[in-house]
């Protein structure tokens, strides 16, 4: 299975079977293992970034009460 293919799959998935804050959690984890990589990498300012958006996204979790 393709690259692409495993994207659309976990794309349907997260779209059909989670619930909008199951959703961003999962984002959530994906900003921080990539934002991770990145930071291993030397890209300092790209992993900031998505570690801001991860922190974005955990604050608007936590006023809706979902963390």
């Amino acid at each position: 299975m393709s690259q692409e293919q495993l994207k659309e799959q976990f794309l349907q998935y997260a779209e059909n079977n989670l619930h909008n804050d199951k959703i961003l959690e999962a984002i959530t984890e994906l900003l921080d293992n990539i934002g991770g990589e990145l930071y291993s990498d030397g890209y300092t300012k790209e992993a900031n970034r998505l570690w801001t958006c991860e922190d974005i996204i955990k604050e608007i979790l936590k006023e809706q009460g979902a963390i």
